[in-house]
């Protein structure tokens, strides 16, 4: 469904060499993102065993189970429990459930959101640019249904004598059919958003609070300077991971704002002094309801766009 149609126009689409070479760019992208989708994914496991043996291997590892405050130091990731963890049967189930189930639930949960959501705006992205080549070629349309339903060419009467095409009330009909498949077209892109951000509401809200306390502690911790390597190497690769995890979902966000702003530019450039009246006036309130851009925010507090991640990283 996605870029092949919210919306069948029933009508050759002159543009598809371009619609293709857009598609192929995005399905280019969409590996890249795939890919970081992944190692989000995976950072769990390189956070919770492989950092870990790192440090044991290199002898930065602790020579007691316990610190003074009852922490259990010879876990991948240091916890207090209410029982005893540090052998036998419970430091296999801390370790295995607890530490290694739990933190790749975590890192699943935000790759895997991170997938979908990626999937989600590249299918807005491509009905956004189907609808601009639609725009575009909104006269070649118009011909072609005159073509259809009526006798002659645009332009000439029954009498077979050269007229304005804006007097041509028939090429006239064609041009407002257009833009009204284009109206629907568009009404369908506003209500595939809407579902979205229904969805994705909360997820975006909580991915950007974890993120950003992830970037913070992870800074915090390599600031340190500790001698750890493995802590080390483990801090980092979390900080990367939700830095590019957090450009990733504003750089798809700010391309569908922009995908939104080149249907309305596009409106504004069509040729509207061909128009009669009634399309004057369609043309118009096409182009008061594009005005507003669409914009992918998690519950108005979080706008997914290049500006917020801006804010975010200057706050860090």
């Amino acid at each position: 469904m996605l870029g092949k149609g919210f919306h069948d126009y029933q009508e050759p689409e002159y543009s598809s060499k371009e619609f293709e070479k857009y598609k192929t760019m995005l399905r280019k992208q969409n590996v890249a993102l795939i890919i970081l989708a992944c190692y989000v994914a995976l950072i769990g496991i390189l956070v919770v065993f492989v950092c870990p043996l790192i440090d044991e291997s290199l002898g930065f590892g602790w020579t007691e189970p316990y610190d003074e405050y009852g922490v259990n130091r010879q876990l991948p990731v240091t916890l207090w429990l209410p029982f005893y963890s540090h052998e036998g049967i419970k430091h296999w189930f801390t370790f295995l459930f607890i530490e290694g189930l739990g933190g790749a639930m975590i890192c699943l949960s935000i790759g895997g959101s991170a997938l979908l959501f990626t999937s989600l705006t590249i299918g807005t992205m491509l009905e956004q640019k189907r609808l601009v080549l639609s725009i575009r070629d909104i006269e070649q349309r118009a011909r072609h249904r005159f073509q259809t339903h009526y006798k002659g060419k645009p332009g000439v009467d029954g009498e077979g004598k050269n007229i304005a095409l804006i007097d041509d009330d028939n090429y006239q009909k064609c041009i407002t059919y257009c833009f009204r498949q284009n109206v629907i077209h568009h009404q369908s892109i506003l209500t595939y958003k809407r579902l979205v951000s229904e969805i994705f509401r909360v997820p975006l809200l909580s991915a950007f609070f974890v993120e950003t306390m992830a970037i913070a502690m992870s800074m915090l911790k390599l600031n340190e300077g500790s001698n750890k390597w493995g802590a080390n190497i483990a801090f980092a690769c979390i900080a990367i991971a939700e830095v590019a995890n957090m450009v990733m979902i504003c750089f798809l966000g700010e391309l569908v704002t922009s995908g939104s702003n080149e249907i309305n530019q596009e409106l504004y450039f069509t040729k509207w002094y061909r128009y009669n009246i009634e399309n004057k006036k369609f043309l118009l309130q096409f182009l008061v309801e594009t005005r507003n851009p669409i914009v992918f925010d998690a519950l108005g507090l979080v706008i997914c766009n290049l500006e917020q991640f801006s804010m975010v990283r200057n706050l860090e």
